[in-house]
């Protein structure tokens, strides 16, 4: 079965302004870009290949899937399309579509950046209203027989700032069963590699690490993800918030329902953010080589202890 990805919808725009020259497919969610947990779930929907159209692709993201056919579901074609169809009505109406679709009758469509939290197995479908034909939220579709069928149980889209922390924190927390990165121990603690705690972090699950995270003395993580090669500094306390990779947290900073990327501060219930310049409260920082990382860890020697 054959799957179509379209990051790219009317309502996806506001993702530009919280994080300029990001696009949707690239935005981190749970320690993943949201196209990973995209192609998870189509995969639970049968489909073994996808092609992902949207108006920019990355040369990173275009590397990595020419080479990474792995997986549930593989990317199998990149199309760059600059009048991307701005509804359902559009995308059967592209040619391209319809060769796809006379070839196999089953065609899933990702409509923007949804994800289903339902059991796919079990799940019921009505068919499409008329209305959503020509003006389509972001959703999964189906096209079955020669109709639009969707999940009556519906999916959950990110569409602003607030429902981007709400699904990442729904992912944290196991909801949907999807695969999350790194080791776990326990349930609702997810360590990647190289990650160091020193004494005193007060760990409140759900939580998860990323590769090269490092948290300070007397942090408390309550509900967070602190992304790769992040630095969260001394009393710093984190509650509901995302740490995008290289991303240093001042110390003593009290942060809750928050994502942090670089210099931002992004407020997710308002969707506003600011910018601070103070570099002793947050900012973007490069990742050090390897050989840096493992000499600070050698120096912090029995300050801190590791978990698996």
């Amino acid at each position: 079965m054959r799957a179509f990805y379209f990051p790219c919808v009317p309502d996806s725009g506001w993702l530009e302004g919280v994080l300029p020259g990001v696009g949707p497919a690239e935005a981190p969610v749970a320690g993943r870009k949201f196209i990973d947990w995209t192609l998870e779930a189509a995969g639970r929907f049968g489909v073994d290949s996808a092609v992902l159209v949207d108006k920019r692709i990355s040369p990173e993201l275009e590397h990595r899937f020419a080479i990474d056919r792995d997986g549930l579901c593989a990317v199998s074609t990149m199309r760059l399309a600059k009048g991307l169809p701005r509804s359902l009505s559009e995308v059967i109406a592209s040619p391209w579509f319809r060769g796809i679709a006379e070839a196999d009758s089953s065609v899933t469509v990702l409509w923007g950046n949804a994800l289903p939290f339902y059991d796919v197995a079990a799940a019921k479908y009505e068919p499409v209203p008329e209305p959503l034909l020509g003006e389509t939220p972001a959703g999964i579709y189906h096209w079955c027989g020669g109709k639009w069928l969707r999940p009556a149980a519906g999916a959950a889209a990110m569409r602003d700032a607030a429902s981007w922390l709400d699904i990442s924190m729904r992912l944290l927390e196991g909801e949907g069963s999807y695969t999350l990165p790194g080791y776990s121990a326990e349930k609702g603690v997810y360590i990647c590699r190289n990650v160091v705690m020193e004494l005193g972090t007060e760990v409140h699950k759900p939580v998860m690490l990323l590769d090269d995270a490092w948290c300070s003395r007397n942090v408390r993580l309550e509900r967070a993800v602190v992304g790769a090669g992040a630095f969260v500094g001394e009393g710093a306390k984190l509650v509901r918030t995302m740490v995008c990779d290289g991303t240093f947290v001042g110390e003593g900073l009290d942060l809750e329902g928050k994502i942090v990327a670089g210099g931002r501060v992004i407020y997710a219930a308002t969707g506003t953010w600011v910018d601070i310049e103070e570099s002793g409260m947050v900012r973007g920082v490069s990742r050090a080589p390897r050989w840096v990382r493992a000499i600070g860890r050698f120096l912090a020697g029995s300050s801190f202890r590791r978990r698996p």
